[in-house]
């Protein structure tokens, strides 16, 4: 099977189901960080079950995981930062 990376872009305190089963997290890139604000990584299709990370969203930087999530990938942002998610 031949992987190709996506993207999405989270600019807003929300919760993005961003892929389902067998998603690939590549890396999480803060763009714009955000004071106290958090982002939480599920391995799952819903803000519950395995928990993967929490970042402290405050200030730029890059993330990188090359996990597979069994059941689906969930991000969680607390604050309204700019996040690019990668995964295939």
């Amino acid at each position: 099977m031949s992987w190709t990376w996506q993207y999405n872009n989270i600019t807003s305190a929300t919760t993005t189901v961003v892929g389902p089963a067998n998603t690939e997290l590549k890396t999480i890139t803060i763009n714009k960080g955000v004071a106290a604000a958090t982002i939480t990584v599920y391995d799952n299709t819903a803000a519950s079950g395995n928990k993967i990370a929490t970042i402290a969203a405050d200030s730029p930087g890059n993330f990188i995981y090359g996990v597979r999530c069994k059941v689906g990938l969930t991000i969680v942002t607390s604050g309204a930062t700019d996040i690019t998610v990668n995964y295939a």
